[in-house]
């Protein structure tokens, strides 16, 4: 008799195990959709165009191609050259895709100089920034000087009333430069 109940005990433990396996599984499996439902609506009030959590994310209502050469200031002699495009109005942001820009750099050093570049979206005199893209620079060095260059594909997006500012420097000697143009798309925002 003590036989057949152990045998019993033993029945309910395997079943008990299974359906707490069951249980677990399901919930998991269950709450998966409900968690990622909740997690995206709260992805949507984190980051919106303005920056601040809690303000919903606005639709792209219309996308234009988009190309600008951006103004380029190099101080005469200086180890920098920076590049700035137009203020993105209201209800507008700037996808960039591509960043070009080629200039030169003396005396033509050996080893070459290290460039550093950053670009970051600047919203107007507050001197706030984000940070969106670190570009990379190509060095060629010649007889009298080097040349150096930024061709590359990205991904950054500039926000309403902010505008791209770009830098390039170098560790030692003069840099210049011809200029530097973005290209992407110019969308409108809406609600």
């Amino acid at each position: 008799m003590a036989v057949a109940s152990k045998a019993r005990v033993v029945i309910s433990r395997r079943t008990l195990r299974s359906i707490a396996q069951g249980l677990v599984f399901g919930a998991i499996v269950g709450a998966s959709p409900i968690a990622m439902t909740s997690s995206l609506a709260q992805m949507s009030m984190q980051m919106p165009e303005t920056g601040q959590p809690g303000a919903p994310i606005e639709a792209v209502t219309s996308r234009a191609p988009f190309q600008a050469r951006l103004a380029t200031i190099c101080t005469s002699g200086g180890n920098r050259c920076d590049f700035t495009s137009a203020v993105m109005g209201s209800s507008r942001r700037l996808e960039i895709h591509r960043v070009a820009c080629r200039g030169d750099h003396s005396p033509a050093g050996d080893p070459p100089p290290r460039f550093e570049v950053f670009a970051y979206a600047e919203r107007g005199s507050s001197g706030s920034a984000l940070l969106v893209d670190l570009p990379e620079v190509r060095y060629l060095r010649t007889n009298t000087a080097g040349v150096w260059t930024i061709s590359e594909q990205v991904l950054m997006f500039i926000p309403a009333g902010h505008r791209l500012h770009m830098y390039i420097s170098a560790t030692t000697g003069a840099v210049r430069s011809i200029g530097c143009t973005i290209s992407g798309y110019l969308e409108t925002l809406g609600a």
